[in-house]
């Protein structure tokens, strides 16, 4: 939904859509003189499907009447949004509910205020911001996060912050967290004696495996971490990798019982 029409004023090019497969050869299908809102369904018969894994909004996405998208896309799995207007935004999530959210740009960048955003109960919440781009995400900002899965990138957070995030889950905030991904951008690897430093932890061993299953059917296997505890006794592990040059994971599992794999 991201081509611009030749003449604006005459609203969006509804007749002359294009499917690309890319998967196994890029393939690509181009349908004219058949409109969006026959052609939706037309695919949907074809392909057998009844919902749609992801559905993206692009830049442009306001051209298009959000009433008549709505009704043709009214079940998916995943939302992603890298729209770049507040309003559009707004919109597409006052008007589009899910429980997967994806942000490709940096909200704190769209939004003038990103609260309403965070403290839903999203089952997973990703927010990418460009590559190039550190993300604004503060403290502050994931401490009100309520998503059970968390994947923030980009950050340039030091050692200090996430100390400080540990210590605010142990003493119960976040109630809600099974798994947080952060990627971080840094010329040096963080000082893991710094992130735990006052908290109480003990190292697994290298040999030692263990799976993790969260809500969102995503599971796990890991070996190594560090385990430490919840003042109300839940257990949580943190594993650290190098996820590529200057690039760095760092990723908290909370052990729920139903997350024990």
């Amino acid at each position: 939904m991201n081509n611009v029409p030749e003449d604006p004023a005459n609203g969006p090019l509804m007749d002359n859509v294009e499917l690309r497969i890319c998967a196994p050869v890029r393939i690509k299908w181009s349908m004219k003189g058949l409109s969006i809102k026959k052609w939706i369904p037309h695919l949907k018969e074809v392909f057998h499907f009844s919902s749609f894994s992801c559905l993206q909004f692009m830049e442009n996405a306001n051209l298009f009447d959000i009433e008549d998208l709505r009704i043709m896309f009214n079940s998916y799995k995943n939302l992603s949004i890298s729209s770049n207007s507040e309003s559009n935004v707004k919109s597409i999530l006052k008007n589009f509910p899910t429980r997967r959210l994806e942000i490709m740009n940096d909200i704190f960048d769209i939004l003038e205020d990103p609260y309403p955003v965070l403290i839903q109960n999203y089952d997973q919440l990703v927010i990418r911001p460009g590559f190039e781009l550190a993300s604004a995400l503060k403290l502050d900002d994931l401490l009100i996060t309520n998503s059970k899965t968390i994947d923030f990138n980009n950050l340039d957070w030091k050692e200090k912050e996430l100390n400080r995030f540990l210590k605010h889950w142990m003493k119960g905030s976040n109630p809600r967290m099974e798994t947080i991904q952060i990627h971080f951008v840094s010329p040096e690897p963080l000082n893991k004696s710094n992130i735990f430093k006052g908290i109480k932890c003990s190292v697994v061993p290298a040999e030692h495996t263990r799976v993790f299953k969260t809500s969102v059917g995503k599971i796990y296997a890991f070996r190594e971490g560090i385990d430490f505890y919840r003042k109300d006794g839940i257990k949580a592990t943190i594993t650290f990798s190098n996820d590529g040059f200057h690039s760095y994971l760092f990723v908290m599992y909370v052990w729920y019982p139903h997350c024990v794999g």
